[in-house]
């Protein structure tokens, strides 16, 4: 029996006890069990909590450079949307609608911004300056112009006109909400001006579309009556004719009177540009008269330099 005590006496301080340490019979407080409870491994795992953070540190360093990449990337990904944003479907895919932002300095032809139909143009016109675009326009094409926005102002137009040749200038006064359309006789750059006559500087927006023109057969056994009050180009096709054939448009000579300021051009779709006339003797008024080639298609173009709220007119046309 001594033995027996005495042997247990031995086993007992060779496995060691707790120390009067708070009861450890379950999992949560068993020290063998959860070593991270005592002094040195709490000391050690701050250690490795500290190196664990080291980690992430490095890792947040990597992420950081990553970042600082990305960022970057990010930066030249704005730069590179400004720069596309700023050339307009410069990406060769002029069908594209995108929104173009003016790059100054554009004031004059030789600096003018490229733009493209289908953008919308944004910008701002300096007090007593003017910004200048330019398109490849092609003939027999109708450019729409919709004035999105603009600030308030009364002296403020835009003008359209060709590189070079005989075609009059045209333009519109800016007010939100009009619309208007230009006839393009002539493939080559054409130039869109927005002067500003204000003594401030004046913000706008600016659509710019392409339309097919779409001619109105007319007998023209009598005068034909139309109106440019909404903006829009009247284009008429003339019966086949060959011979001396003369054309009137009286829109200021009218007994109720007109806001039209016209110009009207003569087009064949095969021949291009044959005639064109702004202004008649003593008028505002247009009148063009041309020999007609047997077999040959003409149109006949109503358009404007400037059109108001009431711009009625006929058109009368002799043919041979």
């Amino acid at each position: 029996m001594k033995r027996l005590l005495l042997i247990a006496l031995i086993f007992t301080a060779a496995c060691g006890s707790d120390d009067g340490a708070e009861p450890n019979n379950d999992q949560n407080t068993d020290v063998r069990m959860n070593n991270n409870t005592s002094p040195n491994n709490v000391a050690n795992n701050a250690n490795n909590a500290n190196n664990a953070n080291n980690g992430n540190n490095a890792n947040n360093t990597s992420n950081n450079v990553n970042n600082a990449n990305n960022t970057s990337n990010n930066a030249n990904n704005v730069n590179n949307v400004n720069n596309s944003a700023n050339n307009g479907t410069n990406n060769g895919n002029p069908n594209n609608t995108v929104i173009w932002r003016e790059t100054e300095p554009n004031d004059d032809r030789q600096a003018a911004n490229e733009v493209f139909l289908g953008d919308t143009l944004k910008g701002s016109a300096e007090a007593g300056g003017q910004d200048v675009f330019k398109f490849d326009g092609v003939a027999g094409m109708i450019l729409d112009v919709e004035i999105v926005e603009v600030e308030p102002t009364v002296d403020v137009v835009l003008e359209v006109e060709p590189e070079n040749g005989d075609v009059e200038d045209r333009a519109v006064d800016l007010l939100t909400g009009r619309k208007r359309q230009f006839f393009l006789p002539e493939t080559k750059t054409w130039y869109i001006t927005i002067r500003n006559l204000e003594a401030n500087d004046r913000d706008y927006e600016i659509a710019l579309r392409e339309v097919t023109p779409t001619p109105i057969t007319e007998t023209f056994a009598a005068t034909v009556a139309g109106d440019m009050n909404d903006g829009a180009v009247d284009v008429y096709a003339l019966p086949m004719a060959s011979g001396r054939v003369e054309t009137v448009l009286e829109a200021e000579r009218l007994q109720s009177g007109s806001d039209l300021d016209s110009v009207l051009f003569v087009y064949s779709p095969n021949a291009g540009l044959v005639d064109l006339n702004d202004d008649a003797p003593a008028t505002t008024d247009s009148e063009v008269d041309f020999t007609a080639a047997a077999g040959e298609t003409y149109w006949l173009v109503v358009d404007a330099w400037r059109v108001g709220p009431d711009s009625p007119y006929e058109l009368s046309v002799t043919l041979p």
